[in-house]
């Protein structure tokens, strides 16, 4: 299922629309984030549920840290609901 604004507003806890367009950036570039790290396309259908929930937590990551450290500090959590998607290349 792929993940909605309204997904990650629930995730956050959210109910105002003030920062809907803020949210969707965030599920981008998490999803951008997800599909560099794993060496695979994200997908657009069908999303599995651990990609689901790296989506949502990558993009809560980086909606509550704006600054400079977010990219430093990608939750391990993360990487590891995405370990199962890498592609290898040698």
């Amino acid at each position: 299922m792929p993940i909605a604004v309204a997904d990650l507003k629930a995730h956050l806890n959210l109910d105002t629309d003030e920062d809907d367009a803020l949210l969707t950036r965030k599920i981008a570039a998490a999803k951008a984030w997800i599909a560099s790290y794993t060496g695979a396309p994200f997908p657009d259908a069908d999303t599995p549920a651990d990609l689901d929930e790296a989506v949502l937590q990558l993009a809560t990551h980086f909606y509550e840290h704006r600054g400079d450290e977010a990219e430093a500090d990608i939750p391990a959590t993360v990487r590891g609901l995405c370990a199962g998607h890498y592609v290898f290349a040698f």
